[in-house]
């Protein structure tokens, strides 16, 4: 009902047949028309990560997305298997392919499973697979018990030049060369943006695919049916909401860009501009740091506008020498027109399926849940911290109230009301 109310979606339902013959729900497949079309104007990054369903049968919830212009989550697949092991990873993946084919141009961001390194290697051979910055912090943190090493590891990765990732990692090695050895097992081009062998433009972290579990948390307790249903109405007031935002805005690039560039500016304060020729200038800064722009091939030294492809602080200062309005230097994927055209798709609800001839393998397929059984007790809630993952301690909301003055803010040892 969905693939008929929604030209261009493709889903697809995998069942196995047990030993008394009865087929059982094995996997299933989900990826709106309006995703579709909408991600072949994004940035090539690809974002998967799986979370547990919570309800009767068990289950993992697997998901595909990417970032849009205005650097929201922009989901295009999901997928509800049995398990994360390397069987459904593949099978996702393959189904994935059908949508976005494997290029050397596609970026493929992850944590560090086995599981996914093994199907990404068979489905996505010629993709660039990069790993999520805050799990290998995490797992530094726990294998070496040091959250100031964790900190070098992510200054490291997220190193726009070579230069500046080769003093952070040599900075690693001297005060742990186990960490050292650990990070060079792994491979710098897995985790380094300087390194990394394609565009991952700002997407250091798998942090999409987790803002998404959060915002699928409801469903996820909720049956096979149900759960697509809420999909389906999350994703229709996403694009509606996003599609009018898009509309208003009248500026050459998104609002979140825009923001981006003008923090880029701030930092330039004090810094002076000596031109070299009409489209390349030398940027010295306060403490005596140059920076070369080469706006024609839109290339900086610092090789922050030659990753995220917007233009950093030395470009902007340069733009102003030449009169080259900023906007105009942004990749094509930040401008507003291209906004609207991601979310000029839509996505409506199931129509009822009295109203439709619904085909007899359809209506006469019965699909049995499958063979799982939860532990007794109370489902939990809360999931599990990853390993090296620590809480943040819980705020507390209400002020402090003392009990002989009735008044909020102090307590029996500064309080000044009389007696």
């Amino acid at each position: 009902m969905l693939k008929l109310a929604n030209p261009g979606t493709i889903a697809d339902l995998e069942t196995d047949v047990d030993d008394d013959g009865d087929e059982r729900f094995m996997y299933l497949f989900l990826a709106f028309g309006a995703s579709i079309s909408g991600f072949r104007k994004l940035r090539h990054v690809l974002v998967i990560d799986g979370t547990h369903l919570s309800g009767k049968y068990k289950g993992v919830l697997l998901t595909a997305s990417g970032q849009d212009v205005n650097f929201q989550i922009f989901p295009l697949a999901f997928a509800v298997v049995d398990s994360e092991d390397e069987d459904a990873w593949t099978w996702f993946l393959q189904k994935v392919e059908r949508i976005l084919c494997d290029s050397p141009s596609l970026a493929i961001i992850s944590d560090r499973a086995v599981s996914i390194s093994n199907a990404v290697s068979k489905i996505y051979p010629q993709a660039k697979h990069g790993a999520c910055i805050v799990h290998l912090a995490r797992n530094v943190n726990s294998r070496f018990s040091s959250k100031n090493l964790a900190k070098m590891v992510t200054a490291a990765a997220m190193a726009h030049s070579v230069g500046e990732f080769r003093d952070y990692y040599g900075k690693i090695r001297a005060a742990n060369s186990e960490c050292g050895i650990y990070l060079g097992q792994i491979g710098v081009a897995r985790w380094s943006r300087a390194n990394f062998p394609g565009d991952r433009y700002n997407i250091m972290t798998s942090n999409i695919a987790e803002q998404l579990n959060k915002a699928l948390l409801e469903g996820r307790g909720a049956a096979i049916v149900e759960l697509l249903t809420f999909i389906q109405r999350m994703m229709t007031r996403w694009f509606c909401a996003r599609r009018k935002k898009a509309e208003k805005h009248r500026g050459l690039v998104s609002v979140e860009v825009d923001k981006q560039m003008t923090k880029n500016m701030a930092t330039m304060k004090g810094s002076k501009i000596n031109a070299v020729n009409s489209w390349s200038s030398q940027i010295l800064g306060k403490f005596g740091r140059s920076d070369k722009v080469m706006l024609a091939e839109r290339k900086c030294s610092c090789k922050y506008f030659d990753n995220i492809k917007i233009p950093c602080g030395h470009a902007m200062l340069a733009a102003d020498g030449v009169g080259v309005p900023y906007d105009t230097l942004c990749g094509h994927w930040y401008k507003t027109n291209v906004w609207r055209e991601t979310y000029a798709g839509v996505i409506n609800p199931h129509g009822a399926a009295k109203d439709v001839d619904i085909p007899e393998e359809v209506s006469s397929q019965v699909v049995y849940p499958p063979n799982t059984k939860r532990q007794p007790g109370r489902r939990r809630k809360i999931r599990i911290p990853s390993t090296g993952e620590i809480r943040a301690p819980k705020k507390k909301v209400t002020k402090n109230k003392y009990g002989r003055c009735r008044e909020e803010g102090h307590n029996m040892t500064n309080c000044c009301v009389p007696i």
